[in-house]
């Protein structure tokens, strides 16, 4: 009797032991495969858009993929630079003609069964088109001389306003825009009116800014010259402010996300410890706090590696894990550790400096034997 309950013990210690709540065996998936490009030897990029559109680009080819991976159509350009993609499958792509010292830029609008609605030509240089949920384009770029922002009629591809400006824009879903001009104010636009300017403290340059669905509005001021050195504020729909917070030495601002029901996340990472804290607020209300150990390079610096790359509105935070081996972590408002999906070894992450490109899924390049030998592999959220 006494040989069966210590039988019992070592099954039951070891039972508990083997389920862990942190092992990758025992947890759900973070995220799932959802779709595969094989063969795709000469696919240069994938973008990714609402209701399961995908765009493959060849440069001199442009696919477009519905959500059950039919093929729409396949559209021959002299080289296509990126593209963006509707919720009704419309695309635009940046299509590049001539040779270096004679090229021209243009942007093409494709209905859904690839056939060209309308053309029109934009400055030549570095150029960037941004979708917002409402419908709104912009191109957003530089001529090699000065940067620039119009706003442009999907129904005809005329300029409805144009900008200089000062660097990158920020977007949101209902319409928004914000970016920095030649006088350091940053103008803010909605629906292709300007609403209102903000004007960062002295000696102080928009870092990054987040909109909600709703229109509240969250930036990061950094001040000039000094990276551990970032003021948070958080505005309400009218642009009132509703809380400010300084992040100073030894921390580093890392990410301000909206989830749908207008709750913030605000991340930063401690650069002694590679330790990332996440901050949730409802309103000006901090609710709650956690730390991912170990999150983050310890390095000065962020770029979208080893960050929270995606939320749901339950406040579960999806983070890319780039330190062998990699992983997608799915993480609760607490912190706990609730999904992991291992990604193989033989697959590379296609790298993006836009977070935006992540609210779709994330994709990975699995090479076969040499650079022009790989599948793509789409992941979605689960």
């Amino acid at each position: 009797m006494m040989k069966i309950k210590i039988s019992l013990a070592i099954f039951l210690f070891f039972s508990i032991f083997f389920a862990g709540g942190t092992d990758a065996a025992s947890l759900p998936d973070s995220v799932v495969k959802s779709w595969t490009k094989p063969k795709a030897k000469n696919t240069a990029n994938v973008t990714l858009g609402p209701n399961g559109f995908k765009g493959i680009s060849t440069y001199l080819e442009y696919e477009l993929v519905n959500s059950k991976g039919k093929t729409l159509y396949k559209y021959k350009s002299p080289y296509i630079n990126s593209s963006v993609i509707n919720k009704d499958g419309l695309v635009y792509l940046i299509e590049e003609h001539g040779k270096v010292g004679s090229k021209k830029t243009y942007i093409v609008s494709l209905d859904v069964k690839g056939k060209q609605k309308w053309k029109r030509e934009v400055p030549t240089g570095y150029a960037k088109l941004a979708l917002l949920d409402q419908g709104s384009l912009f191109l957003n770029g530089n001529d090699g001389k000065n940067w620039f922002i119009m706003n442009i009629d999907t129904k005809n591809g005329k300029t409805i306003w144009s900008s200089k400006a000062n660097g990158y824009a920020f977007y949101g879903p209902s319409g928004h825009v914000i970016f920095g001009n030649m006088e350091k104010r940053y103008p803010i636009y909605k629906n292709n009116k300007l609403v209102r300017e903000l004007t960062p403290p002295e000696n102080y340059y928009l870092l990054r800014a987040s909109f909600s669905k709703g229109g509240k509005l969250a930036v990061a001021y950094q001040a000039h010259g000094k990276m551990l050195n970032t003021i948070i504020v958080v505005y309400d729909v009218n642009g009132n402010e509703l809380f400010s917070k300084q992040i100073i030495n030894p921390y580093q601002t890392g990410q301000i996300l909206f989830n749908e029901k207008e709750q913030l996340l605000i991340t930063y990472k401690d650069t002694r410890n590679a330790a990332l804290t996440c901050e949730w607020y409802d309103s000006n209300k901090m609710t709650e706090k956690s730390v991912i150990p170990n999150a983050t390079s310890s390095a000065i610096g962020f770029d979208v590696e080893n960050l929270i790359i995606n939320t749901d509105n339950n406040k579960n935070m999806y983070y890319l894990n780039l330190t062998a081996p990699v992983s997608v972590n799915k993480y609760n408002k607490s912190g706990k550790l609730i999904g992991k999906t291992m990604i193989p070894k033989n697959y590379n992450w296609e790298r993006s400096h836009d977070l935006d490109n992540f609210k779709y899924g994330l994709f990975f390049i699995e090479f076969k034997n040499n650079y022009y030998n790989k599948d793509y592999h789409i992941y979605s959220y689960k």
